[in-house]
């Protein structure tokens, strides 16, 4: 016996086989789907008029003959009408002639030619008419993959429609058609709406060449990136009529699609790539390179799509004014990209002074023929007391904290040091011998008497004067101690000066990366001097040893910044204080392998990664620093100041090294170098007065006139006196006074006054034979009024 059902007895036939209500139906998916996508043009509206327009014609033909009769009136007398006002107007008015208009557009042998302000090109355009069920193909890859170093111009047109007229089309399926009938107005709203609504779309793409023939593979990139059947070229005048009337987009609504697969297809981001890469790709790398105005030609970057390589980049003169930071790669790889970016550098006139720690990369002294190289302890010297003509006030300050390197801490205590070093850079042409703490009786008398001196000095200036010792004395005399070799200005004006620092000791190639940045930064602004620091001891502040070497060395960049164009080499950008990496706007990178050296180099090329919001697994991007990691020789990272985008380059390195010069041919050109050096008076070679007062001639020459005037006067009565007089303030008077005294061309003396002491000055029978000299010589001239 058959076991009895609970709902009762089986039917005896299936009750939905005869069922037959319409509007129900069965899909197995909501989803959206196309059966044919095309916008179809309703000819109902035309069959209407059409119609109309019959039947009035052959009911009533009066009406068609009265109604074109005035039709063909109204336009001759509207055409005769502005014709005659025109030629009166014509008649009355001057005419004017109109500047020729910047774009222009015409067919040139089968092809569009454009010409705007940067020249001539043929561009040429391709259409979707239509497209499958399914969107292939990925618009962002398309534009990424083109080649736009002429421009590329893509159009998306989006029409809003409503999904009921979408329907009565029969353009969706039959399965889902059936469903939507099924559903009341308000659902099929809400369906739409969470698809990102109905749109009818359409797309256009007009790429650009230099010549016809550069276009040739423009439709094949097109198909290859969307693969739709539907693409159309559009014809040479249709663009050029579409260009005339600036309508390039105009009547491109040529197939339906919902917004969630626009969505999709406009802005999708791969996701899903090879394990070896990462993730997710980073936003500004795959960002399209443009091609731009490069002064200085480096080579041509790599499409980080296709691996293509692109148009040619560089530098130009405003990244090396905003300062430029090349970091990562080897010693050797590193010269060889400076190597091509001096050479860039002398072909457009430019002056470089290249100061590096590596023994090989002196030959780079070779790439001008007029270039130089000096080493440091050995040919070359630089004299601490000499302030290369940097304002004595600002300079001695500097001198002071260069000193704390040899130190080993703080000196901004050492006020006897910082007097003792401010008497020197007086005198003109002192050395670090004549650095000395002075006794109590060489220091100046304040106006009260009663506050009593100190004995002795501070202990910090004593560890400064040791310090002194060292480059007098110890093992920095042999480049440190004497008259400097040549001045900067001289040095500047060389095409290229290769400076080698290498003295074998940290604490001293430190002290003299800051002595030299700090000459540097004396000397008046030049943009056509490029300074090039390769490996700057000085900016490695990671394991520093007193605090404020970090905001000593963005405060060095700064003032090398003001002074000129500045480059900085160094292998390890992490090495740097973020002051002194913010200072520097421009950036190229090399390969990197540190974890630091990796943050640094993310931040500053802007390799931000999109890893959470858009997709549904969240996740941690390596992609970019695995580019850093295994980037090939000679292909680098390169951010412009300015830009936001980071652009991968392929180097142009020189395929063969340069020869190095031979140490006669170094002797010779060095020997011109110093000749150019020694610079006659015009006053006459012999003249003491010039080695008295060194640059300061005429304000010496002022000093001593005023002196046989008005004598005896305070050296605050001399400074009042030349102001008047039409003087700057910041004339150094103080440091005229002390040559002049140490001559002994004028006296110091002291007058009490109602208890007080002052300090005056008064001219020598010395200073007066020499002031008479020089006014039989020149002629009595009244110089600044004295």
């Amino acid at each position: 016996m058959s076991r009895r059902l609970v709902l009762g007895p089986e039917p005896a036939f299936d009750p939905f086989k005869d069922r037959a209500r319409q509007g129900e139906g069965a899909t197995p998916s909501t989803e959206i789907r196309w059966d044919n996508r095309k916008v179809g043009h309703s000819l109902s509206l035309v069959a209407l008029v059409s119609t109309v327009t019959v039947v009035t014609g052959i009911w009533y033909p009066d009406v068609v003959l009265v109604g074109t009769a005035t039709v063909l009136i109204s336009i001759i007398i509207v055409t005769r009408t502005m014709g005659s006002s025109g030629s009166r107007q014509s008649v009355n008015d001057q005419w004017k002639s109109v500047r020729t208009g910047d774009v222009g557009f015409s067919l040139v042998e089968g092809s569009v030619q454009v010409r705007d302000v940067r020249g001539r090109k043929f561009a040429a355009a391709m259409r979707l008419d239509s497209a499958g069920s399914d969107l292939v193909g990925d618009l962002g890859a398309l534009i990424r993959a083109m080649d736009d170093s002429m421009g590329l111009f893509v159009s998306v047109s989006m029409k809003p429609e409503k999904i009921e007229n979408i329907l009565q089309k029969d353009r969706l399926s039959d399965s889902l058609a059936s469903f939507l009938d099924n559903l009341s107005k308000d659902a099929v709203g809400a369906y739409a709406a969470r698809r990102g609504g109905m749109w009818s779309t359409g797309v256009l793409a007009v790429g650009y060449g230099k010549r016809p023939e550069d276009l040739s593979g423009f439709e094949s990139a097109m198909r290859a990136a969307i693969p739709e059947r539907e693409w159309q070229r559009v014809s040479a005048n249709g663009l050029c009529n579409r260009f005339r009337k600036v309508e390039v987009d105009h009547g491109l609504t040529s197939f339906y699609a919902a917004g969630s697969e626009l969505s999709e297809w406009l802005v999708q981001l791969p996701s899903e790539l090879a394990p070896e890469v990462g993730a997710s790709v980073p936003a500004e790398f795959v960002s399209p390179i443009r091609s731009d105005e490069a002064d200085y030609a480096l080579g041509v970057s790599i499409n980080p799509e296709t691996l293509r390589l692109g148009p040619s980049v560089g530098l130009a003169d405003s990244d090396l004014e905003r300062g430029l930071l090349i970091c990562g790669g080897g010693q050797s790889e590193r010269k060889e990209l400076l190597k091509v970016i001096i050479d860039r550098l002398l072909d457009s006139g430019k002056r470089v002074l290249f100061a590096t720690g590596d023994r090989e990369a002196v030959d780079i002294a070779a790439l001008s023929e007029q270039g130089i190289s000096l080493e440091l302890g050995r040919n070359l010297v630089l004299n601490p007391i000499d302030p290369d003509g940097a304002p004595r006030s600002e300079y001695v300050p500097q001198l002071l904290t260069t000193l704390e390197v040899l130190c080993g801490m703080d000196l901004r205590g050492a006020v006897d040091l910082e007097i003792a070093l401010n008497k020197a850079v007086a005198l003109g042409n002192a050395t670090v011998a004549d650095v000395h703490l002075g006794d109590s009786s060489d220091t100046e008398n304040t106006p009260d008497s009663n506050i009593p001196v100190v004995e002795g000095h501070s202990k910090v200036s004593l560890i400064g004067i040791n310090a002194i010792r060292m480059l007098h004395q110890g093992s920095g005399a042999r480049a440190f101690y004497g008259c400097q070799t040549a001045p900067m200005s001289v040095l500047t004006e060389v095409p290229l000066a290769v400076l080698l620092l290498s003295l074998g000791s940290p604490p001293l190639d430190r002290y003299a990366w800051d002595l030299l940045c700090v000459k540097l930064a004396g000397l008046t602004h030049d943009e056509n001097l490029i300074v090039i620091l390769d490996s700057p001891d000085n900016l490695r502040v990671r394991n520093r040893q007193y605090g404020n070497r970090d905001v000593w060395s963005e405060t060095l960049l700064r003032t090398l910044k003001r002074r000129g164009p500045i480059i900085v080499g160094l292998d390890h950008p992490a090495d740097m204080s973020s002051g002194a990496l913010g200072v520097l706007s421009s950036f190229v990178s090399l390969k990197l392998r540190e974890g630091m050296d990796l943050k640094v180099a993310i931040d500053f090329l802007g390799l931000s990664v999109i890893a959470t919001g858009i997709h549904s697994k969240s996740r941690q991007s390596m992609r970019e620093t695995s580019f850093l990691r295994v980037m090939e020789p000679g292909v680098a990272l390169m951010i412009r100041g300015g830009s936001q985008t980071c652009m991968p380059v392929k180097l142009s390195l020189p395929q063969s090294d340069i020869r190095p010069l031979t140490e006669d041919e170094m002797i010779r050109r060095l020997a011109q170098v110093l000749r150019a050096d020694t610079v006659k008076s015009p006053h006459g070679p012999d003249s003491l007065l010039d080695c008295v007062a060194g640059g300061e001639r005429n304000l010496a020459l002022r000093v001593l006139r005023l002196l046989m005037k008005y004598e005896p006067l305070t050296e605050e009565a001399v400074k009042r006196f030349i102001v008047s007089s039409g003087g700057s303030a910041s004339d150094d008077v103080q440091g005229v006074i002390t040559r002049l005294e140490r001559a002994g061309l004028i006296l110091r003396g002291h007058e009490l006054h109602a208890g007080v002491s002052y300090t005056n000055y008064r001219i020598t029978m010395k200073g007066t034979m020499l002031l008479r000299e020089t006014e039989t010589k020149e002629g009595s001239k009244d110089i600044g009024g004295f």
